[in-house]
C-alpha cells in the first residue's frame, strides 16, 4: 500500500508522482527506465494523460509478472483539508491521477491498469478528479452504518490478501463488537480502521508474503 498525503499531493509534479509510486511499490528497472520527460514537440496533456501512464502501465506489467502476489496494490490519496477548503493540486498532477484512474476524453485510450486500487479521503467528492468514471462514495459522518461498513471493508481486505478465504458475517460482527469495545478513546471509525490494517497486515505476513 502506498500512501500520498496532502503536502504531497501538493508538491509533487505528474513525473514525479509516478516515479515516486513506482518507486514505493519497488518495481523493477527505474534506473534504467526512467519515466519520460515531456516533449516541446508535443501537447503537454499528451505527457500527462498518455506518456506517463502508459509507461507506469508497463512498469506495472513487469513487477505484476515477477511478483504476482504483491498486486493489487492499494494507493490511497489523502485530499482531506481541514475546515472544509478545497485541496490545492499540483500542477497536473490532477490530470495524471484520473489518467491513471481511467478517466479520459471520448477520443483518447485510457491505460489498462489492473494492477491498481485506488483509495480517495476527501471531505467532498468534487474534490476528486474523477468524473465520468465508476466508482463508490463513503458518508464517514453517518454512525448507523458502523457495522455493515466495517464488514465491508474487512472483507474487501481481507480478500486483496488471501483470494480464496472466506468470511461470514457473525464472525466478523464479532470483530466488530471486540473492536469497538477495545477501542479506548479513539474516535470509533479510527479505532475500527486500526483493526481492519492490523488484521490484514497480520494475515498478509503469516502467508508468507
Amino acid at each position: 500500500m502506498v500512501v500520498f498525503d496532502q503536502q504531497a499531493l501538493q508538491t509533487l509534479g505528474p513525473r514525479e508522482f509516478v516515479h515516486t509510486l513506482a518507486r514505493e511499490l519497488r518495481l523493477p528497472g527505474l534506473l534504467s527506465n526512467a519515466p519520460p520527460e515531456a516533449k516541446s514537440t508535443e501537447a503537454l496533456s499528451r505527457w500527462v494523460r498518455t506518456d506517463l501512464p502508459t509507461w507506469l502501465a508497463q512498469r506495472l506489467a513487469d513487477g505484476s509478472t515477477r511478483n504476482a502476489n504483491g498486486y493489487p496494490a492499494w494507493v490511497v490519496m489523502n485530499t482531506y483539508v481541514a475546515g472544509d477548503r478545497p485541496l490545492l493540486w499540483a500542477e497536473g498532477l490532477d490530470e495524471v491521477v484520473a489518467a491513471l484512474c481511467g478517466v479520459r476524453d471520448a477520443n483518447e485510450s485510457a491505460a489498462d491498469i489492473t494492477q491498481l486500487r485506488w483509495l480517495f479521503i476527501a471531505s467532498h467528492p468534487a474534490a476528486l478528479p474523477l468524473t465520468g468514471v465508476s466508482r463508490c462514495d463513503e458518508d464517514l459522518s453517518r454512525e448507523d452504518m458502523l457495522r455493515q461498513d466495517f464488514i465491508n471493508c474487512f472483507r474487501i481486505a481481507w480478500r486483496s490478501v488471501l483470494k480464496d478465504d472466506v468470511l461470514d458475517d457473525p464472525i466478523l460482527g464479532f470483530i466488530f463488537k471486540q473492536a469497538v469495545a477495545a477501542r479506548h478513546d479513539r474516535p470509533v471509525r479510527k479505532a475500527l480502521a486500526v483493526n481492519v490494517r492490523e488484521a490484514v497486515r497480520a494475515a498478509y505476513e503469516e502467508a508468507g508474503r
